[in-house]
């Protein structure tokens, strides 16, 4: 048997308990800017998909809003959790994709507003309970739990 299928077939636990994890994730809520963008409406529009659990329709309308607007990290952040909601009912091979989207979303996401404390705590659960291969790991999360500590102890 190829390794990949080995670590497949050990990590299956770990992508039942990453799925329910993908899940919580999305019941979260975006950081919220203080002051309206060019493309508030587009994002808003994006976020009442999602919220009406049409999560295929959003991921697109975000990734579509990432791409003209690559700095917006409520978009980012808010794809991460479309990205997870459709790994909870996607097959296996297709949530084990959609899990690393949704980790690079949130990455992507802390990168462009380092101080969005609901990014961050989506970024280190995800690294908490995701297998290596998907992205995730304890080192990660530890890290970034760092980086969370100081941005609570700085306010």
């Amino acid at each position: 048997m190829p390794p990949v299928d080995k670590e497949i077939r050990r990590s299956r636990p770990a992508m039942r308990l990453l799925l329910l994890l993908l899940g919580s994730l999305a019941l979260g809520q975006p950081h919220a800017e203080t002051s309206p963008l060019p493309y508030e409406s587009e994002y808003q529009a994006a976020r009442k998909t999602y919220r009406a659990h049409r999560y295929q329709d959003s991921a697109r309308m975000l990734e579509a809003l990432l791409k003209a607007h690559p700095d917006c990290a409520r978009c980012a952040h808010l794809l991460g959790k479309s990205y997870g909601r459709l790994a909870q009912r996607a097959n296996w091979l297709s949530a084990m994709d959609l899990a690393r989207k949704t980790c690079s979303a949130f990455e992507l996401a802390v990168r462009l507003d380092p101080k969005d404390e609901g990014a961050l705590e989506d970024l280190i659960r995800y690294y908490r309970a995701a297998p290596e291969f998907l992205g995730g790991g304890a080192d990660k999360a530890r890290v970034m739990e760092q980086r969370l500590k100081g941005l609570k102890a700085g306010q």
